[in-house]
């Protein structure tokens, strides 16, 4: 689970007008924007078109919410979205995923 520090509350990312850093993977969509913090907050999003049951949603946050603590803080928000779902046992390439974007986000940003 993430800390309720570095928990993103969905209204504020989209509240302000800032421009926002959006990359698209395969299975995974990174939306991120630089915070005036020093730690970095995250939200992870799946909506019910890519998975109709309640625990499976939270399977797969759960597997996305695992890389996001190896991360060094920044002052990033970050809103990560599963866009479709990944055949099953491919849960090592959507933490990939999710790492090379959020790199990629970083470097943008920073």
């Amino acid at each position: 689970m993430i800390p309720r520090r570095a928990r993103l509350p969905l209204r504020e990312f989209f509240v302000r007008k800032a421009l926002h850093v959006f990359l698209r993977g395969s299975f995974v969509s990174l939306r991120a924007k630089a915070n005036n913090e020093k730690r970095n907050r995250y939200a992870v999003v799946i909506g019910k078109s890519v998975e109709k049951l309640a625990t499976q949603r939270n399977k797969w946050k759960r597997y996305m919410r695992a890389p996001l603590s190896s991360f060094r803080d920044r002052g990033i928000d970050v809103l990560l979205s599963l866009d479709k779902k990944p055949p099953e046992g491919n849960t090592t390439r959507v933490r990939e995923e999710i790492q090379n974007l959020f790199t990629e986000a970083e470097k943008k940003i920073t």
